[in-house]
Protein backbone atom coordinates (compact mmCIF):
# COMPACT_ATOMS: atom_id res chain seq x y z
CA UNK A 1 0.00 0.00 0.00
CA UNK A 2 1.36 3.41 -0.98
CA UNK A 3 1.72 6.13 1.62
CA UNK A 4 -1.34 8.46 1.89
CA UNK A 5 -0.91 11.92 0.34
CA UNK A 6 -2.21 14.91 2.31
CA UNK A 7 -2.33 18.41 0.83
CA UNK A 8 -3.85 21.75 1.85
CA UNK A 9 -5.95 23.41 -0.85
CA UNK A 10 -7.46 26.86 -1.29
CA UNK A 11 -11.17 25.99 -1.43
CA UNK A 12 -11.93 28.83 -3.88
CA UNK A 13 -9.07 28.55 -6.40
CA UNK A 14 -8.66 24.76 -5.92
CA UNK A 15 -4.89 25.20 -5.94
CA UNK A 16 -2.43 24.10 -3.27
CA UNK A 17 -2.09 26.53 -0.41
CA UNK A 18 1.18 28.13 0.59
CA UNK A 19 3.18 26.56 3.47
CA UNK A 20 1.53 27.24 6.87
CA UNK A 21 -1.56 28.64 5.06
CA UNK A 22 -4.95 27.37 6.24
CA UNK A 23 -7.07 25.61 3.64
CA UNK A 24 -9.19 22.53 3.02
CA UNK A 25 -7.54 19.18 3.74
CA UNK A 26 -7.43 16.86 0.70
CA UNK A 27 -6.37 13.23 0.97
CA UNK A 28 -5.36 10.61 -1.58
CA UNK A 29 -5.06 7.05 -0.29
CA UNK A 30 -5.93 3.48 -1.22
CA UNK A 31 -7.94 3.25 2.01
CA UNK A 32 -10.39 5.98 0.92
CA UNK A 33 -13.84 4.73 -0.14
CA UNK A 34 -14.81 4.75 -3.81
CA UNK A 35 -17.68 7.17 -3.37
CA UNK A 36 -21.34 7.59 -2.49
CA UNK A 37 -23.93 4.91 -3.26
CA UNK A 38 -25.84 5.71 -6.47
CA UNK A 39 -24.70 9.34 -6.50
CA UNK A 40 -22.05 9.75 -9.23
CA UNK A 41 -22.17 13.56 -9.26
CA UNK A 42 -21.46 13.91 -5.52
CA UNK A 43 -18.86 11.15 -5.79
CA UNK A 44 -17.00 13.03 -8.53
CA UNK A 45 -17.00 16.27 -6.54
CA UNK A 46 -15.98 14.79 -3.19
CA UNK A 47 -14.02 11.60 -3.90
CA UNK A 48 -12.31 12.55 -7.15
CA UNK A 49 -11.37 16.19 -6.61
CA UNK A 50 -8.92 17.73 -9.07
CA UNK A 51 -6.34 20.49 -8.56
CA UNK A 52 -7.04 23.38 -10.91
CA UNK A 53 -3.41 24.16 -11.75
CA UNK A 54 -1.75 20.74 -12.04
CA UNK A 55 -4.89 18.78 -12.98
CA UNK A 56 -3.86 16.07 -10.49
CA UNK A 57 -7.03 14.22 -9.47
CA UNK A 58 -8.27 11.44 -7.23
CA UNK A 59 -8.35 13.42 -3.97
CA UNK A 60 -10.95 13.15 -1.22
CA UNK A 61 -12.21 16.56 -0.11
CA UNK A 62 -12.52 16.03 3.65
CA UNK A 63 -14.37 19.28 4.37
CA UNK A 64 -11.91 19.91 7.22
CA UNK A 65 -9.76 23.02 7.44
CA UNK A 66 -6.16 22.88 8.55
CA UNK A 67 -2.49 23.54 7.77
CA UNK A 68 0.81 21.67 7.61
CA UNK A 69 3.81 22.63 9.72
CA UNK A 70 7.04 20.68 10.16
CA UNK A 71 5.41 17.62 8.66
CA UNK A 72 2.47 17.72 11.09
CA UNK A 73 -1.18 18.25 10.18
CA UNK A 74 -3.15 20.71 12.34
CA UNK A 75 -6.95 20.81 12.02
CA UNK A 76 -8.62 24.18 12.64
CA UNK A 77 -12.28 23.51 11.88
CA UNK A 78 -14.89 22.55 9.31
CA UNK A 79 -15.21 24.35 5.98
CA UNK A 80 -19.03 24.40 6.09
CA UNK A 81 -18.96 25.94 9.58
CA UNK A 82 -16.61 28.78 8.64
CA UNK A 83 -18.17 32.22 9.15
CA UNK A 84 -17.26 34.87 6.58
CA UNK A 85 -18.29 38.45 7.37
CA UNK A 86 -17.07 41.29 5.17
CA UNK A 87 -14.40 39.04 3.71
CA UNK A 88 -12.97 38.11 7.13
CA UNK A 89 -12.90 34.47 8.26
CA UNK A 90 -14.09 33.56 11.76
CA UNK A 91 -14.10 30.13 13.36
CA UNK A 92 -17.36 29.45 15.23
CA UNK A 93 -15.60 27.54 18.01
CA UNK A 94 -13.53 30.65 18.84
CA UNK A 95 -16.71 32.73 19.23
CA UNK A 96 -18.45 29.98 21.20
CA UNK A 97 -15.47 29.60 23.54
CA UNK A 98 -15.48 33.25 24.66
CA UNK A 99 -19.27 33.24 24.99
CA UNK A 100 -19.38 30.24 27.30
CA UNK A 101 -16.77 31.85 29.56
CA UNK A 102 -18.41 35.28 29.70
CA UNK A 103 -21.26 34.48 32.12
CA UNK A 104 -21.63 31.80 34.83
CA UNK A 105 -25.25 31.07 33.82
CA UNK A 106 -24.25 29.74 30.39
CA UNK A 107 -23.73 26.01 29.88
CA UNK A 108 -20.39 24.56 28.79
CA UNK A 109 -20.13 23.16 25.23
CA UNK A 110 -23.67 24.27 24.55
CA UNK A 111 -23.58 27.20 22.14
CA UNK A 112 -23.57 27.56 18.37
CA UNK A 113 -22.33 30.46 16.26
CA UNK A 114 -23.24 30.73 12.57
CA UNK A 115 -24.10 33.30 9.93
CA UNK A 116 -27.28 34.05 8.02
CA UNK A 117 -27.93 36.34 5.07
CA UNK A 118 -29.90 39.50 5.83
CA UNK A 119 -30.45 41.92 2.94
CA UNK A 120 -27.56 40.33 1.01
CA UNK A 121 -25.17 40.70 3.93
CA UNK A 122 -23.85 38.01 6.26
CA UNK A 123 -24.89 38.50 9.90
CA UNK A 124 -23.76 36.67 13.02
CA UNK A 125 -26.20 34.64 15.13
CA UNK A 126 -25.54 32.84 18.42
CA UNK A 127 -27.64 30.19 20.17
CA UNK A 128 -26.71 29.38 23.77
CA UNK A 129 -28.04 27.16 26.53
CA UNK A 130 -28.77 28.67 29.94
CA UNK A 131 -28.65 26.73 33.20
CA UNK A 132 -32.16 25.80 34.34
CA UNK A 133 -32.07 27.58 37.71
CA UNK A 134 -31.25 30.97 36.16
CA UNK A 135 -34.14 31.53 33.76
CA UNK A 136 -35.48 34.75 35.30
CA UNK A 137 -36.25 37.37 32.65
CA UNK A 138 -34.12 40.13 34.18
CA UNK A 139 -31.19 37.77 34.43
CA UNK A 140 -31.65 36.62 30.82
CA UNK A 141 -31.47 40.23 29.63
CA UNK A 142 -28.13 40.60 31.44
CA UNK A 143 -26.85 37.37 29.87
CA UNK A 144 -27.72 38.59 26.36
CA UNK A 145 -26.07 41.96 27.02
CA UNK A 146 -22.92 40.23 28.29
CA UNK A 147 -22.78 37.95 25.24
CA UNK A 148 -23.06 40.89 22.86
CA UNK A 149 -20.44 42.93 24.73
CA UNK A 150 -18.03 39.99 24.83
CA UNK A 151 -18.29 39.20 21.12
CA UNK A 152 -17.85 42.88 20.26
CA UNK A 153 -14.79 43.19 22.51
CA UNK A 154 -13.07 39.89 21.71
CA UNK A 155 -13.91 39.54 18.02
CA UNK A 156 -14.94 43.08 17.01
CA UNK A 157 -18.24 41.75 15.66
CA UNK A 158 -21.81 42.89 16.10
CA UNK A 159 -24.34 40.16 16.88
CA UNK A 160 -27.46 40.31 14.75
CA UNK A 161 -29.31 37.84 16.97
CA UNK A 162 -28.87 36.01 20.28
CA UNK A 163 -31.17 33.12 21.21
CA UNK A 164 -31.17 31.62 24.70
CA UNK A 165 -32.58 28.12 25.12
CA UNK A 166 -32.96 25.67 28.01
CA UNK A 167 -30.11 23.32 28.82
CA UNK A 168 -30.03 20.06 26.87
CA UNK A 169 -31.81 21.42 23.78
CA UNK A 170 -28.97 22.32 21.42
CA UNK A 171 -28.52 19.70 18.63
CA UNK A 172 -25.39 17.55 19.04
CA UNK A 173 -23.90 14.48 17.42
CA UNK A 174 -23.66 11.17 19.27
CA UNK A 175 -20.09 12.11 20.21
CA UNK A 176 -21.16 15.45 21.71
CA UNK A 177 -20.19 17.81 18.87
CA UNK A 178 -22.38 20.84 18.21
CA UNK A 179 -24.48 20.48 15.02
CA UNK A 180 -24.21 24.07 13.84
CA UNK A 181 -25.94 23.41 10.52
CA UNK A 182 -28.95 21.93 12.34
CA UNK A 183 -28.99 24.94 14.69
CA UNK A 184 -28.99 27.28 11.71
CA UNK A 185 -31.85 25.40 10.06
CA UNK A 186 -33.95 25.50 13.23
CA UNK A 187 -33.28 29.23 13.58
CA UNK A 188 -34.28 29.99 10.00
CA UNK A 189 -37.37 27.78 10.26
CA UNK A 190 -38.40 29.41 13.53
CA UNK A 191 -38.62 26.06 15.33
CA UNK A 192 -36.27 26.85 18.24
CA UNK A 193 -38.01 26.69 21.63
CA UNK A 194 -36.28 29.71 23.10
CA UNK A 195 -36.73 31.29 26.51
CA UNK A 196 -35.34 34.68 25.49
CA UNK A 197 -34.15 36.16 22.22
CA UNK A 198 -32.66 39.35 20.85
CA UNK A 199 -32.65 40.54 17.25
CA UNK A 200 -30.98 43.77 16.19
CA UNK A 201 -33.84 44.85 13.89
CA UNK A 202 -36.39 44.40 16.70
CA UNK A 203 -34.12 46.28 19.10
CA UNK A 204 -33.92 49.25 16.73
CA UNK A 205 -37.70 49.44 16.25
CA UNK A 206 -38.48 49.14 19.98
CA UNK A 207 -35.99 51.68 21.29
CA UNK A 208 -37.61 54.91 20.03
CA UNK A 209 -39.15 55.81 23.40
CA UNK A 210 -35.83 55.36 25.20
CA UNK A 211 -33.83 57.79 23.06
CA UNK A 212 -32.16 60.60 25.00
CA UNK A 213 -31.29 63.54 22.74
CA UNK A 214 -27.91 65.26 22.66
CA UNK A 215 -27.35 68.38 24.77
CA UNK A 216 -23.79 69.47 23.92
CA UNK A 217 -22.06 70.41 20.63
CA UNK A 218 -19.72 67.39 20.82
CA UNK A 219 -22.66 65.04 21.37
CA UNK A 220 -24.48 66.52 18.37
CA UNK A 221 -21.43 66.03 16.14
CA UNK A 222 -21.04 62.41 17.28
CA UNK A 223 -24.74 61.75 16.68
CA UNK A 224 -24.32 62.94 13.10
CA UNK A 225 -21.29 60.68 12.58
CA UNK A 226 -23.10 57.64 13.99
CA UNK A 227 -26.22 58.32 11.93
CA UNK A 228 -24.16 58.36 8.75
CA UNK A 229 -22.05 55.29 9.47
CA UNK A 230 -24.75 53.14 11.09
CA UNK A 231 -27.47 54.27 8.68
CA UNK A 232 -29.89 55.09 11.51
CA UNK A 233 -32.21 58.08 11.77
CA UNK A 234 -32.57 58.26 15.55
CA UNK A 235 -29.65 57.87 17.95
CA UNK A 236 -29.59 58.67 21.65
CA UNK A 237 -26.54 59.76 23.59
CA UNK A 238 -26.68 56.66 25.82
CA UNK A 239 -26.93 54.19 22.95
CA UNK A 240 -24.10 51.68 22.67
CA UNK A 241 -22.20 51.72 19.37
CA UNK A 242 -21.94 47.94 19.21
CA UNK A 243 -25.55 47.33 20.26
CA UNK A 244 -26.63 49.45 17.29
CA UNK A 245 -24.76 47.18 14.88
CA UNK A 246 -21.28 48.68 14.96
CA UNK A 247 -18.37 46.37 14.21
CA UNK A 248 -14.62 46.67 13.65
CA UNK A 249 -14.94 47.91 10.05
CA UNK A 250 -17.43 50.65 10.95
CA UNK A 251 -15.39 51.47 14.06
CA UNK A 252 -12.30 52.20 11.97
CA UNK A 253 -14.34 54.53 9.76
CA UNK A 254 -15.67 56.28 12.84
CA UNK A 255 -12.17 56.76 14.26
CA UNK A 256 -11.20 58.49 11.01
CA UNK A 257 -14.30 60.72 11.15
CA UNK A 258 -13.62 61.69 14.78
CA UNK A 259 -9.96 62.45 14.05
CA UNK A 260 -10.97 64.62 11.09
CA UNK A 261 -13.73 66.43 13.02
CA UNK A 262 -12.08 66.93 16.41
CA UNK A 263 -8.39 66.83 15.43
CA UNK A 264 -7.63 64.21 18.10
CA UNK A 265 -6.52 60.58 17.90
CA UNK A 266 -8.84 57.89 19.24
CA UNK A 267 -7.81 54.24 19.59
CA UNK A 268 -10.09 51.28 18.96
CA UNK A 269 -9.50 50.19 22.56
CA UNK A 270 -10.79 53.55 23.83
CA UNK A 271 -13.89 53.18 21.67
CA UNK A 272 -14.65 49.80 23.26
CA UNK A 273 -14.35 51.34 26.72
CA UNK A 274 -16.33 54.47 25.83
CA UNK A 275 -18.92 53.07 23.45
CA UNK A 276 -21.77 55.52 24.10
CA UNK A 277 -21.99 59.06 22.71
CA UNK A 278 -22.44 60.53 26.20
CA UNK A 279 -19.22 58.99 27.59
CA UNK A 280 -17.26 59.45 24.38
CA UNK A 281 -18.21 63.14 24.16
CA UNK A 282 -16.92 63.71 27.71
CA UNK A 283 -13.63 62.00 26.84
CA UNK A 284 -13.26 64.14 23.70
CA UNK A 285 -13.93 67.30 25.72
CA UNK A 286 -11.22 66.28 28.20
CA UNK A 287 -8.74 65.74 25.35
CA UNK A 288 -9.62 69.13 23.89
CA UNK A 289 -9.12 70.87 27.24
CA UNK A 290 -5.66 69.31 27.61
CA UNK A 291 -4.62 70.78 24.27
CA UNK A 292 -5.50 74.36 25.31
CA UNK A 293 -2.86 76.74 26.63
CA UNK A 294 -3.29 78.31 30.08
CA UNK A 295 -4.30 81.62 28.40
CA UNK A 296 -6.96 79.88 26.32
CA UNK A 297 -8.34 78.06 29.36
CA UNK A 298 -8.46 81.31 31.29
CA UNK A 299 -10.41 82.97 28.49
CA UNK A 300 -12.86 80.06 28.31
CA UNK A 301 -13.47 80.13 32.07
CA UNK A 302 -14.01 83.89 31.93
CA UNK A 303 -16.67 83.54 29.24
CA UNK A 304 -18.38 80.76 31.23
CA UNK A 305 -18.46 82.91 34.39
CA UNK A 306 -19.80 85.90 32.45
CA UNK A 307 -22.81 83.79 31.44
Amino acid sequence: MTRPQVIIVNSESLTQAQPHEIGEIWVKSESVANGYWNNPQATQQTFNACLADTQEEGFLRTGDLGFLKDGQLYITGRLKDLIIIRGQNYYPQDIEWVIEKCHPDLCFNASAAFSITVQREEKLVVIAEVKAKNNHQNNLDKVITKIRETVAEKHELSLYSVVLIKSGQIPKTSSGKIQRHACRQKYLQGTLQYIKSFTLSDFESNRQEEIIVSTTPNEEILVGIWQKLLNLESIGVRDNFFELGGDSLIAVKMLNEIEKEFKIELSLETLFLKSSIEVLAIWITQQQMQSFTSEELSLIMTKILEK
